[in-house]
Formats: structure tokens, C-alpha cells, sequence
């Protein structure tokens, strides 16, 4: 997708590994959301981290950032600070820098590649932007490192002399440089002197890297006020970077990488660089968890077991260049040229960009694990999410073995003896909380998961070896011990108390999470056979034959499926202990249901069915009128006329599919379920 002029506004493309954190690219190509310290940080900038490009013609030298116009807030934003924010000017250093006034991004993601021109410099300048992402290969796609390609194009009628350098700010109080270059290869590693515990939880280092023709300078200039920017920028004006050196730490010490490059006219000549990090030191931030001494209990990021410090990785990265980026483009050009409409290929590629942002982590042992999304400052709600990740179809296909990690972590640090499983994973791993109830969707999801990492897989010993787990958490579901009593009667319809994705409960049975429980009822049928356990295949299909029976007869309205459920039966609440909570005294009904409304969700079920090989969860004719029926009703061309008090992902003259609706003489509660008004950008997907 090309975008342009106000489309660049919001654009950030997160540059990381899985489960490494990341470093945005914005729409003008400048380096922000610097995220790499095992936490998210959006708006960080890093100081005056940024690309720069000379271009010498004839002996006349031209100089740019390689960024173009600042958009946004130019009167500051808020940030209650003096001298900074709100009415204190754009805040961005380097915006009153020479830059380009032409601006084009190319957002194929893995894979950004930016165009800059400008009327008063010669030639075009390219830079891609990428970090591995090579299906199958989940390692090199794991990176802690971002890679780019500074390419010149000259398209002029003369020899054109070109220079790019790479400069970026050491994070660190008190900071220091070190030069670490080899031959054509020129490296600057930026690290706190002063953290030599390689344990600590900051402990960590930063290296920029570039091979070929070209130099180092380990240090701008010292200096008060902004004098080392204004040293820089002088030396760069000239062609004169010089080396510089300086043995004892400070604070905000920046350094830059170059190279030297020619192309004749109507040629073109590129350069690489990489950025790299390495912060090995993970702890629970959000939720602290101390050890006996009282101190935080901390783990290995995955990438710190593969390489020692930044500087390897960089090396690595360097040497191994090339081939990470065809193994990246092949997959890149697969996706973008298949014979997929173009929507789909960009709503396609730009989700995969979650797994490449700070809502992931990899655990000690490779293993994936993430939170539902990131605030600015911290993760949204831990633990890989059950009916949360549910959503996910990438990782299973693309990186199959960390899917069957999360599967691993489930069974290992949720399930319990009763077979309920906890929705979240604690870190660091083996941490209990306080015992919440089950949630059916992403119980029953995860029965479907099972099944489907087994297909995706074929082993046939990892399924043995769980089996026992997966029989107990479909027969949950019955089980006397389940206090919410899902199907206590096991005629395959769920009249008990039902925890799902949208934060409450459902009191009597719904079309979406009949459907997730026929799905994991057929999973596990096939599981069971395939074990050699006719008789445990049979109760689930029976079980299974008779909700869908029923659903098809009462759930069925004649264009969609809904909720049965008496609103005035407040025995039903008294029952679990919950009416004070559901209750609404002055309508007199259960708060937070469905009841006659058409939920963009009716089908889920039906979908994971559809996507894992499984039989239709409902009948056929009928399900093919509900999803005509959410389409005449959920899929809103305009939302200016809708009343959404919810959270706003669309809005104005924006179209976006609605979570519940309630056509003309359906029937709606009082106050229906949570985010009944919301546009998730997602449902059109699974639609």
C-alpha cells in the first residue's frame, strides 16, 4: 500500500524480532517508538537517532535528513513540563533540519520501503526497512535487531558522489561508546558503563553496524548546550566526520556509522546497516513477583540465549544480511502477489506487524507469550489471553512451534485436577494467582487449538501425551465440579453461568459459545477415534447431536441465531451467587445479555469450525442466513448517526462492523451485553 501527504500521519512500523520488542519507523521515515527495554514506550524518540544522506555533484555537496515534513501537533503536545510540550513548538530536534519535501511509504509488511525526493537534491534516495520474518524459521525471525537498506538512485546526467550515516543516541545515565569495528566493518557499541552485573534488570547494550567503505564516529562532540549537534551537522555539511574518542563516561553520548558510495549516472548504489540490542533481563513489571530476599524474580529473554550482547547479534545480522532479507522478500513478494485482493493482502500483512511489536515476549526457552495489547507505558492485560488469542490464525501456520509453545504453557501452568483452565499465564512461569472461573470460549478454543496444532504438526506422542488433560477439559463442561454448571444436564446446550471475551457472563445459551462447544465437541470426536477410544468419541458426537438439535429448533429466529434467556428470572442469578452484579433492580432483568440482538460473534465458532477442518456447528441453510443477516445489519457504511458510548475505533463518516445490534421488534435488554456498540476492527475478517 502506497501512502502519501496526511496518510503518513499515523503510520508506525515496528522494526523487531518476535518477542525482542521493536523500534518504529514513522511515515516520514523518522526512527520513533524506541521500545527495546522489555517494555512498551510509545512516543520515545531516542534523542536525535536519525539516518542522514550527502549527495556531491560537480564538487557542490547537498545535505538532508533522511526524513520527511513533520505532521502532527506543531504547537507541542501536552506533557506538563517547562520548556517542552504544549505551546513550546513541534518537538521533534531534528524537524528544523534540512529535509525532504517528498515523502512516499510503501507499507508491505515485513517489508517498508520509503522514497524521498526533493527538487534541490539530485537523484532519488530509497530506504527499506525490515526485520526477518521468514516462515518456518522462527529464530531468524527473532531478532533483536531492525536492518535497513540506504539505496541512491541517480537519475541525473552526472556522477553523483553519495554519503549516508547512521547516528544514534546512547540511552544510558552515564553513558559510553566503544568501537568495535573490524576492517570494512564498522561498528559502535552504546552501553552504562557503570551496569557491569550482567543480572541487573538494565543491564543491556545497543550496537549500529555498516560494512564496506566508510568510518565511525565514536563520539559527537562534548560539549554544553547543543553543541554536539551542531558539531555534527557541520562536519556532515563538509564531508568531515571525524574520529573521535573519549575515555571517561557521560551522559547522552551519541555516535554515528557511515559509508561512502558512487553511482554514474542512470545507476544506482546501496548501502546496509543494522541496528541491534540486547536487554537479556526480563522481570514482572506490572505485577511484581519477589523471591525470598524480597528482590524480582527475573528470566532470560529468548534472544540472550542465542547471543551474548548486541555486538554478536550484529555481527550475525551483518554476515548473514543478504540472506535474511531475500528469505524475508520471498515471502513478502509471495504474499503480495498472490492472486488475493488487494484488501486482503493489506489487512493481512498489516496484522502480522503484532508479532513483531512489544505486545510479545519469548520466554527463556523460546517459548510465546503475550498480552492482549500494549497501553504506552505497559502491556494490556498478561498472560496470552485464551478467548483473546483465540482470534489468531498467523502463528499456528507461519511459526507452528511457538503456537504449540502457548498450547505447552496452558497445560502446564493453567489446568487444574477438576479440568477448568485458568484464561491467563502468569510470569514468570510457575506463578499461581488466586483461582478465577473458567471462560468458555477460550476453554473450549483451546480444545480446538489442541486439535489443531496435532493436524498442523502430526505428533501423534504430543497428542498422547496430553490427551488425558484435553478429555477433562471438554467433560468440564458436565462435570460436578465445574461451579458454573456449563452443561450440568449434558444434553449439549449451556444454561449455565458462561465467562467469555467480552468481560461478564452469559446466563443461558448463545449461539457463540454453542458454537465454540460444538466445534471442541467434533475435535475432540476425531482426537478420541484417532486414540482408539470409540466409546469417548461416541459421548462427545452424542452430546454434540443433541445441542445442535436443539439450537436449530429454539436458537434460530428466521434470519439469525440468538440468545434464549428469561431476563426476569432472577432465581437464575441467585443460583451463582451473582445477582448483585447482573441484577438491574429498576428494569427488573439480567444485565450484560444478548437476548434478541444480532452479535457480530453468532458465528465464531462456526469459523474456527470452518478454518480447522471440523463439521458445520450449525445447520447450513441457517448459518448462511445469520451471516446475511449480520451483513445487513452489523456492516454500517457510515457510523455518524450511531450511538456508540463504547471504546471509538471508528468514527465520523468511517464504516466498521458493529458488535450487537437490535433490529426492528427485536428484543433488548435494558442495558445489553459490554462493547455492545463497538466497531473491532476484526469482525469482517472471520465474517
Amino acid at each position: 500500500m502506497l501512502y502519501q501527504g496526511e496518510q503518513l500521519k499515523e503510520i508506525r512500523f515496528p522494526l523487531g524480532g518476535i518477542g525482542t520488542g521493536s523500534v518504529c519507523i514513522a511515515g516520514n521515515g523518522r526512527l520513533c517508538d524506541w521500545e527495546i527495554m522489555n517494555r512498551p514506550n510509545k512516543g520515545r524518540m531516542n534523542g536525535q537517532s536519525h539516518f542522514a544522506v550527502a549527495a556531491t555533484v560537480n564538487g557542490k555537496r547537498y545535505v538532508r535528513v533522511l526524513e520527511g515534513d513533520t505532521l502532527g501537533e506543531f504547537t507541542g503536545p501536552y506533557r506538563k513540563k517547562a520548556f517542552s510540550g504544549y505551546g513550546f513548538g513541534v518537538n521533534e530536534t531534528l524537524s528544523g533540519f534540512p529535509h525532504f519535501k517528498h515523502v512516499e511509504f510503501n507499507g508491505e509488511f515485513p517489508v517498508a520501503t520509503l522514497t524521498f525526493w526533493d527538487e534541490n537534491f539530485p537523484g532519488k534516495v530509497q530506504l527499506t526497512a525490515f526485520n526477518p520474518f521468514i516462515p518456518g524459521n522462527a529464530d531468524d525471525s527473532s531478532l533483536p535487531a531492525a536492518f535497513f537498506t540506504v539505496r541512491f538512485i541517480n537519475d541525473t546526467a552526472e556522477k553523483i558522489d553519495y554519503q549516508t550515516a547512521f547516528s544514534v543516541w546512547c540511552p544510558f545515565d552515564p553513558s559510553h561508546n566503544q568501537n568495535v569495528s573490524q576492517g570494512a566493518y564498522h561498528a559502535v557499541k552504546l552501553y552504562n558503563p557503570a551496569e557491569t552485573d550482567e543480572n541487573a534488570k538494565l543491564y543491556g547494550d545497543l550496537t549500529i553496524a555498516t560494512e564496506g567503505e566508510g568510518g565511525t564516529q565514536t563520539f559527537w562532540y562534548r560539549g554544553g548546550w547543543i553543541d554536539g549537534l551542531v558539531t555534527y551537522w557541520n562536519e556532515f555539511e563538509t564531508g568531515t566526520l571525524r574520529p573521535r574518542e573519549y575515555e571517561t563516561p557521560s551522559r547522552g553520548d551519541v555516535a554515528t556509522v557511515w559509508r561512502n558510495l558512487s553511482a554514474a549516472a542512470g545507476e544506482s548504489a546501496e548501502a546496509q546497516f543494522t541496528l541491534t540490542w540486547s536487554f537479556a533481563n526480563c522481570y514482572n513489571y506490572w505485577n511484581p513477583y519477589k523471591d525470598e530476599k524480597g528482590e524480582d524474580v527475573m528470566w532470560k529473554n529468548y534472544y540472550a540465549t542465542r547471543f551474548h550482547s548486541s555486538v554478536e547479534t550484529a555481527k550475525y545480522c551483518t554476515e548473514n544480511f543478504s540472506r535474511l532479507q531475500k528469505q524475508t522478500l520471498d515471502f513478502k513478494n509471495e504474499l503480495f502477489n498472490s492472486t488475493l485482493h488487494p484488501t486482503f493482502i493489506d489487512a493481512l500483512s498489516a496484522n502480522l506487524s503484532t508479532l513483531k511489536s512489544p505486545t510479545v515476549l519469548r520466554l527463556t526457552d523460546g517459548s510465546f507469550w503475550a498480552w492482549e495489547g500494549v497501553h504506552e507505558l505497559e502491556g494490556s492485560c498478561e498472560g496470552t489471553c485464551q478467548h483473546v488469542w483465540n482470534y489468531a490464525y498467523a502463528l499456528c501456520f507461519l511459526f507452528p512451534e511457538l503456537e504449540r509453545s502457548i498450547r505447552n504453557m496452558e497445560l502446564n501452568n493453567t489446568y487444574q485436577e477438576s479440568g477448568a483452565t485458568e484464561f491467563r499465564i502468569p510470569l514468570p512461569l510457575g506463578r499461581k494467582y488466586p483461582p478465577f472461573r473458567a471462560c468458555v470460549d477460550g476453554q473450549m478454543g483451546t480444545v480446538i487449538k489442541i486439535y489443531r496444532e496435532w493436524k498442523i504438526c502430526g505428533d501423534d506422542e504430543w497428542l498422547r501425551s496430553v490427551w488425558h488433560k484435553v478429555k477433562k477439559m471438554i467433560a468440564y463442561a458436565w462435570s460436578e465440579e465445574n461451579p458454573d454448571a456449563w452443561d450440568r444436564n449434558k444434553d449439549g446446550v449451556l444454561e449455565g453461568r458462561q465467562h467469555h471475551t467480552l468481560d461478564m457472563e452469559a446466563f443461558g445459551p448463545t449461539p457463540w459459545l454453542q458454537g465454540f462447544y460444538f466445534a471442541a465437541l467434533s475435535a475432540g470426536a476425531e482426537m478420541a477415534r484417532y486414540l482408539g477410544e470409540e466409546e469417548t468419541a461416541k459421548e462427545y458426537e452424542t452430546v454434540r447431536a443433541s445441542g445442535y438439535n436443539w439450537c436449530k429448533e429454539n436458537l434460530f429466529n428466521g434470519e439469525y441465531f440468538e440468545q434464549k434467556v428469561d431476563l426476569t428470572d432472577r432465581a437464575l442469578l441467585e443460583k451463582f451467587n451473582c445477582a448483585d452484579t447482573y441484577w438491574n433492580e429498576e428494569a427488573g432483568e439480567i444485565k450484560y445479555q444478548i437476548l434478541g440482538g444480532c452479535f457480530a460473534d453468532q458465528l465464531c465458532g462456526a469459523w474456527h469450525a470452518n478454518v480447522n477442518g471440523l463439521p458445520p456447528v450449525f445447520d447450513k441453510k441457517q448459518q448462511a442466513a445469520a451471516l446475511n443477516a449480520i451483513v445487513k445489519y452489523n456492516v454500517k457504511d457510515t457510523l455518524r448517526d450511531f450511538f456508540n458510548p463504547w471504546r471509538i475505533y471508528a468514527l465520523n463518516d468511517e464504516g466498521g462492523t458493529v458488535n450487537c445490534t437490535y433490529p426492528a421488534g427485536a428484543k433488548r435488554p435494558y442495558i445489553p451485553i459490554p462493547y455492545c456498540q463497538e466497531t473491532f476492527s476484526g469482525w469482517e475478517y472471520e465474517i
